[in-house]
């Protein structure tokens, strides 16, 4: 199957090794859904260089996530991985992603966003949904200069914006909902941080009829269709 595009896995198993994928040499999509038992996506260092989109759902005993292996990713969707530890990187330090497209959901050990989300200096969108514990950005987002689109929702304890979020001149798009002190900070004209975000195009703060909240969902079948 050296043609395969899209390849959408539930295994038993606790660990997959490299060697099973590296003549994949079209895979696009990869995408591991309702692997309980997983608790490392692969074992080896080789590179899978044609994985442009990785989806990870329900992983429930994931523990790690070595985006060393993916040189070329694009679009990464963690959702629903309860033990996964963002800031490990597995001993191969991320010196710069590809990354244009950023989505976590449902990680309640997250209290900040890793650091090597600062490798990713062309991301275009980032979604953070359902972070209960979230606390903190990293200094380093004002280094994203292509961030187009910035989706806050459901994170009861973060109470402040990225440093320096007014030099983020290429951001059109901030929403924010479900975030009670961060709400309020933000709100038009009276909120303290009213004024570092009043450049950008598009705010939308607590709003549940948000008609564009679909898309923080990012459907499978949205993503798979976009490789197939």
């Amino acid at each position: 199957m050296t043609n395969l595009r899209l390849l959408s896995i539930t295994t038993k198993q606790s660990v997959l090794t490299l060697t099973e994928f590296v003549n994949l040499n079209h895979l696009k999509c990869l995408v591991f859904q309702y692997c309980k038992n997983m608790k490392f996506v692969f074992s080896g260092e080789q590179q899978l260089t044609s994985i442009e989109t990785l989806c990870l759902y329900s992983c429930g005993s994931l523990e790690s996530l070595p985006l060393h292996i993916f040189p070329k990713l694009q679009s990464l969707v963690i959702a629903d991985c309860k033990m996964l530890n963002l800031s490990l990187n597995n001993e191969s330090p991320v010196k710069k992603l590809m990354m244009k497209h950023l989505f976590v959901n449902d990680i309640p050990g997250l209290l900040t966003l890793p650091g090597w989300i600062c490798a990713a200096e062309n991301l275009e969108t980032l979604t953070i949904y359902d972070l209960s514990n979230l606390q903190t950005f990293p200094e380093c987002m004002t280094t994203m200069t292509h961030l187009k689109r910035l989706v806050i929702r459901g994170c009861p304890q973060l109470l402040s914006l990225p440093s320096g979020i007014h030099h983020l001149t290429a951001l059109e798009e901030l929403y924010i909902d479900g975030c009670p002190e961060l709400c309020r900070k933000c709100q038009p004209q009276s909120g303290e941080y009213w004024p570092m975000i009043a450049h950008i195009k598009r705010v939308i703060i607590e709003d549940e009829n948000y008609v564009e909240l679909l898309e923080l969902l990012i459907s499978f079948e949205r993503l798979t269709n976009s490789v197939i």
